[in-house]
């Protein structure tokens, strides 16, 4: 009599095995391990995994002096010093030095899935695969990098992210010899050399060789901003744009901006008088009279940054004011005093086009 799956298909002579089956689509594992806990869907599993806890290795291999704790898996070794891959597909011709990772591989080609996540219903053809799915739902990261302790879900990932350390680039471009840290780095690089764009705009039909690039361009179809300004809550579709737009928040305070501010101190706290950390800031202004002038405003060095200006010369060439060009300190012309909104004149300003300008950096009242 034979016995059919009504999940998969497939066929078994005896009930036992068929049971047995089932549980590869359930997921269950009744048989526990006492010492760790490690769980297995067969008894004959479970009696060749406790070999492992008692350290009993019996088994040696001939060629390379390894032991093995189980006889199958000592024949399984013997392959790689053989080269011998008995078990071959009958779809594709590929061979295999273990049954299983034939039984495995066999999935590419009928589709089937048999593990299935319980949290998401996602299915896999690996059951190693689900695992490490899994650690999405879980968060576990148990593979950390030793030089920088950066966690990963996968030993995989973590190989990966080594490269970055050791500097290793294992991937070379055979049409340029660039090398790359990953596979995946590489096949992206190919397609500069092919100039594939498998990527498709559905909706204009533009092509892109990333499929980042794509996600970037459909934001012109669905206006889509994700990135958004902190300071103005301006918001803009690529991240790029984003930063250009946070200099304009970052420029300097125009002059204007700068009298508005003093006048409000002026109206809340009084005229404030300079500490140590005040500084005096003197803003180049145009006169009918003389063409320059400057305008001496006070801040403070964390609120307001205003640039050293620039001077024209006698030449008629532009003279960027540096720190260095300035005095540390200027005495103010003895007399009453003056305000702050009038027109100061530093020393060596001449009133005639053309002559020396001066400029100040702190101003003792």
């Amino acid at each position: 009599m034979v016995l059919t799956c009504d999940l998969c298909g497939k066929k078994w002579a005896h009930a036992s095995k068929l049971k047995i089956h089932y549980r590869t689509h359930t997921g269950e594992k009744p048989y526990s391990c006492d010492q760790c806990g490690k769980t297995f869907s067969q008894s004959g599993v479970l009696k060749q995994h406790m070999t492992t806890h008692t350290g009993v290795k019996t088994y040696t291999c001939d060629v390379c002096e390894k032991s093995f704790s189980q006889a199958s898996t000592l024949t399984a070794h013997m392959l790689i010093h053989t080269g011998e891959k008995p078990f071959s597909c009958d779809q594709c011709g590929k061979e295999f030095r273990q049954s299983r990772a034939l039984k495995t591989h066999m999935r590419i080609h009928t589709g089937e899935k048999p593990f299935s996540c319980d949290v998401c219903e996602k299915t896999f053809s690996h059951s190693d695969s689900l695992v490490k799915h899994k650690r999405i739902h879980t968060g576990e990261k148990p593979y950390s990098c030793d030089q920088c302790g950066k966690e990963f879900a996968t030993s995989g990932n973590l190989r990966t992210h080594k490269r970055i350390h050791t500097g290793e680039k294992p991937h070379k471009c055979d049409q340029c010899e660039k090398r790359f840290g990953t596979a995946k780095e590489l096949q992206l690089h190919i397609r500069v050399h092919t100039g594939e764009k498998p990527y498709i705009c559905e909706i204009c039909d533009t092509a892109f060789s990333q499929s980042h690039s794509l996600k970037k361009h459909m934001r012109v179809h669905t206006k889509e901003k994700p990135y958004k300004c902190e300071k103005c809550d301006k918001a803009f579709t690529r991240a790029e744009t984003l930063q250009k737009h946070m200099r304009v928040h970052n420029s300097i305070m125009s002059e204007g901006n700068v009298r508005k501010l003093l006048e409000y101190q002026s109206s809340t706290a009084g005229t404030p008088k300079p500490t140590q950390d005040t500084t005096h800031v003197a803003v180049k202004t145009e006169t009918e009279e003389s063409g320059l002038e400057y305008k001496v405003l006070q801040h403070t060095h964390h609120s307001l940054h205003l640039p050293y200006p620039s001077a024209r010369t006698g030449s008629g060439q532009q003279h960027r004011l540096l720190p260095q060009d300035c005095s540390s300190s200027v005495e103010r012309p003895s007399g009453p005093s003056q305000s702050l909104k009038e027109p100061y004149k530093a020393p060596g300003h001449s009133s005639s086009r053309g002559g020396a300008v001066g400029c100040v950096s702190s101003v003792s009242v």
